[in-house]
């Protein structure tokens, strides 16, 4: 069986059904994103973020009838959606000002730092210094998804580095410079492949961690997509059974699964043209 594109589609950040609107002041204020449109769709609500340097953010806030979009007990587990910051000093700052938690810097093992940030709701958001360090957008704490797009903390390097490249289709670029650590880079969606800025993000960071073996399985508010041709649709969740994945039902075009650790990984499946 041949294994579908899955390709790296950014994703969106989870509100409340009745905190949607104040959700919407919260991240146009404090990221200082503007909102370009609100639309109320099937499945909920949604709102439209376009990013300074390229992509969008979407907010959305989903009825229960739906599992796949049910909050459910929420758990930020351990896989990152990044986000890229110009001046990681600069957006501490701002969000300790504000009152606003966002934790120490963490040095990665490419030598580059991150926060997280405790946004609306108790949402993760986290951002990733961007490699140029030149500043072209002063008024907004997060520029686009990071080149750096993911942050997995797994439980046996080898073993999610070989599951990720089986499963999901990543090529291992490197080990880190410390161990326990691999540098990765990810199948991108359509949208990504005609995306001509080099830093659109296609890498990923795996840091072993023993400790979190046998965590709860994650559902984060701040969620990662990759996406799949409709064609590919019923395929992709045929390779995914094949591997030995346990599948919930889909609802409309989207399902989830998880890697070994409890990591939740979101599929969705539109026409892109």
């Amino acid at each position: 069986m041949e294994r579908p594109n899955f390709g790296f589609d950014g994703g969106f950040i989870m509100a409340s059904w009745d905190g949607f609107e104040e959700a919407v002041e919260w991240y146009s204020e404090h990221m200082g994103w503007r909102c370009a449109g609100q639309e109320m769709v099937p499945v909920g609500k949604m709102a439209f973020f376009p990013l300074p340097r390229f992509g969008q953010a979407n907010l959305k806030s989903f009825h229960d009838d739906f599992m796949h979009y049910q909050a459910g007990a929420l758990s930020e587990g351990h896989l990152r959606l990044c986000f890229s910051s110009e001046d990681l000093e600069a957006l501490t700052d701002h969000f300790t000002k504000k009152g606003i938690k966002v934790s120490e810097p963490v040095l990665l093992a490419g030598g580059r730092k991150y926060v997280d940030i405790t946004a609306y709701e108790g949402a993760r958001i986290t951002a990733v210094q961007h490699p140029s360090r030149e500043v072209r957008f002063p008024d907004s704490r997060l520029i686009s998804f990071g080149d750096i797009a993911l942050i997995i903390t797994v439980s046996d390097i080898d073993k999610s580095v070989n599951w990720y490249q089986e499963v999901l289709g990543f090529e291992k670029l490197a080990d880190g410079q410390h161990a326990g650590t691999a540098l990765l880079r990810m199948p991108l969606s359509v949208h990504g492949q005609q995306e001509p800025d080099a830093s659109y993000p296609m890498h990923v960071w795996l840091i072993e961690d023993h400790t979190i073996s046998g965590a709860l399985r994650g559902n984060p508010m701040s969620r990662t997509y990759f996406h799949v041709h409709p064609h590919e649709f019923e395929a992709s969740r045929s390779w995914l059974i094949a591997n030995g994945i346990e599948l919930p039902d889909s609802d409309l075009n989207d399902y989830h699964f998880y890697d070994p650790d409890g990591n939740r990984i979101n599929v969705w499946s539109y026409e892109i043209y």
